[in-house]
């Protein structure tokens, strides 16, 4: 495929990937449309849920603050007090005392009290207020359980039993406090019964969905809004407050099936108040019903969209493929060697700038093809010029007459010795014409050269090499360290009169490589060392003291040409204590 021309490629890629992603995209856009619609429903019926709940208990939390009210009444309490003795009997003050009382409670929540009443001793104080105040009231106890033997207020819910206080066939819910008599036992009690009203208002106020409805469960029975034959979506309301009150989490999401069958999609919370649970009860497929409207979008988008771009994917192959092939056949033309191509200007951006990015690589290629010809010239005389500066004769003929003394002294040994370590040394320097040697190598080199030293010199030279093992393999350029050990023996040690000590460590940081050579030699001031690091840096040898000998300015270079400009040498003094001389190298440069 991809040795066809151009235009047939893009045709033969590029109405495929759109026949893939598009319905992809569109696939995995419905999905993520999908899952935000049902989380925002949901959330959104959450948030109605919790809005309700905190209502209802915040009334409900009222309502127990008026009950705690009325009965921690002293007034109250004085007449109950005297209630127990044989010979009470109601005074007109007694009925007033009990009067005001009811009356502040059933003032302060109208819209929620159905009713009070306060009644004790079977009858002998008996109030009940709805709309009006009615006295000795007979009402019977029996039906509230529930009594613990101690002063907890009760709510029970008791729908859907009838009001128990005037049988006319309405709902109520109760709040009741028991009233110990003299023995402790139950004796009386304060009933708040609360309107069926106000629960109907709160749980058909928040629109849910066309079918669904909030439902309020209690141990003793539920409430809704709904009839009991709203729709498909009714559930068995005795068995989904069975599974309400069994849940242990104070809210959560339940599902079950409605009695036609459909999927139902149950979300509660709990008041805290009472433990009772308001729950939202929905069909899942009324909430959902838009995601399958952005199904059928998205479906006839990708549609549209698919053969939108197979119209336009010729035009655009046709576009992009002629500016191509003429930028391809002046390509050609380089590659058969033709440098001086003429390359025609493009009406296209892209092109235009390809054309033009290659024309000034040309350029570019041309002028660095002649500087690396100067360049690989410079090299080799430098290399050349390097192993003639290595091979001294002063040291040759200074080694050779240091042999002829220890022969005529009778010290072969110690002159076969020498004879082997100058023989190393020299093969090292050749190396078989190689330009990159290993550090174990250069080293190896080195101490064939200050073998000879130290027999020449005697104890007046020490030396010792802490090179990393790892660095041992890394590829060096040759001939490398010797002249440098050679400089800090000659302007260094000889011009003290304590013993030398040569100190020789290597180390790799990240991807360089460190040598350093240290003496404890004569050193140079800080303007003498400035002067021979701006002359390394510089390339150039300094005019004035010290001069950058022959070999450091070589072995600089060199390290230069092989590693990049931003590599060689450089040197850290101090007059009277010795000088370090650092030569850096990339651990990469042996690949290269």
């Amino acid at each position: 495929m991809f040795n066809r021309p151009l235009k047939s490629t893009i045709m033969r890629l590029f109405i495929p990937m759109i026949l893939v992603f598009v319905p992809i995209t569109g696939t995995v856009s419905y999905i993520l449309a999908s899952q935000q619609l049902k989380f925002n429903a949901e959330t959104s019926l959450n948030d109605t849920l919790s809005q309700t709940r905190d209502f209802m208990n915040d009334r409900l939390t009222a309502v127990l603050a008026e009950m705690a009210v009325l009965d921690g009444s002293t007034e109250l309490r004085s007449l109950f007090y005297r209630a127990n003795r044989s010979d009470f009997s109601m005074t007109p003050q007694d009925y007033l005392t009990v009067g005001r009382n009811i009356d502040k409670v059933y003032a302060n929540l109208y819209s929620i009290i159905d009713s009070i009443l306060v009644y004790y001793r079977n009858g002998a104080i008996s109030m009940y207020r709805r709309d009006s105040l009615h006295t000795d009231f007979s009402y019977d106890m029996s039906p509230y359980p529930g009594y613990s033997g101690g002063n907890t207020a009760q709510m029970r819910w008791l729908i859907p039993a009838s009001n128990r206080l005037e049988n006319d066939g309405g709902n109520t819910a109760s709040l009741y406090k028991w009233i110990a008599g003299g023995d402790g036992k139950p004796d009386g009690m304060l009933l708040l019964q609360l309107k069926e009203q106000f629960f109907l208002e709160m749980l058909s106020t928040p629109k849910i969905s066309a079918s669904g409805y909030m439902l309020l469960a209690s141990p003793d029975g539920t409430v809704s809004a709904k009839a009991a034959s709203a729709g498909d979506a009714r559930v068995d309301d005795e068995a989904l407050r069975s599974m309400l009150m069994a849940q242990t989490e104070a809210s959560g999401k339940l599902e079950m099936t409605s009695r036609t069958g459909m999927r139902i999609v149950v979300l509660y919370e709990t008041i805290a108040i009472n433990n009772w649970r308001l729950a939202v009860v929905y069909p899942q497929a009324e909430i959902y019903e838009k995601v399958n409207y952005i199904k059928y979008v998205n479906l006839l988008v990708t549609a549209v969209v698919v053969i939108a771009v197979a119209l336009l994917a010729r035009v655009l192959a046709k576009l992009i493929a002629r500016p191509v092939t003429r930028l391809t056949r002046q390509v050609n033309s380089i590659e058969e060697g033709h440098l001086d191509v003429q390359f025609i200007e493009s009406d296209n951006y892209e092109i235009g700038i390809l054309s033009k990015g290659i024309k000034d690589m040309m350029e570019r290629i041309k002028h660095l093809l002649s500087q690396v010809e100067y360049e690989q010239e410079q090299k080799r005389i430098s290399e050349f010029a390097a192993l003639q500066a290595q091979i001294h004769p002063h040291f040759l003929y200074n080694t050779l007459y240091s042999i002829k003394q220890l022969c005529e002294l009778g010290e072969t040994a110690e002159a076969s010795r020498m004879i082997s370590a100058l023989s190393h040394y020299f093969r090292i320097s050749i190396s078989r014409g190689d330009e990159m040697i290993p550090v174990e190598t250069e080293l190896e080199h080195i101490r064939q050269y200050l073998t000879i030293q130290q027999m020449r010199y005697g104890n007046s030279i020490r030396y010792e090499m802490d090179v990393a093992p790892e660095m041992l393999s890394v590829p060096i350029v040759k001939l490398t360290l010797q002249p440098l050990v050679e400089n800090a023996i000659y302007h260094g040690i000889k011009k003290v009169r304590r013993p030398g000590f040569i100190h020789i460590s290597g180390r790799m940081e990240g991807e360089l490589c460190r040598i350093r050579i240290e003496d404890n030699g004569f050193g140079m001031d800080q303007r003498q060392l400035d002067r021979l690091n701006l002359a390394l840096a510089a390339g150039e040898e300094p005019q004035e003291e010290p001069p950058v000998g022959f070999g450091v300015r070589n072995v600089h270079r060199r390290l230069q040409l092989h590693y990049g400009s931003s590599n060689g040498l450089a040197y850290d003094s101090a007059e009277g204590k010795g000088t370090t001389v650092t030569v850096t190298f990339p651990l990469s440069a042996g690949k290269e």
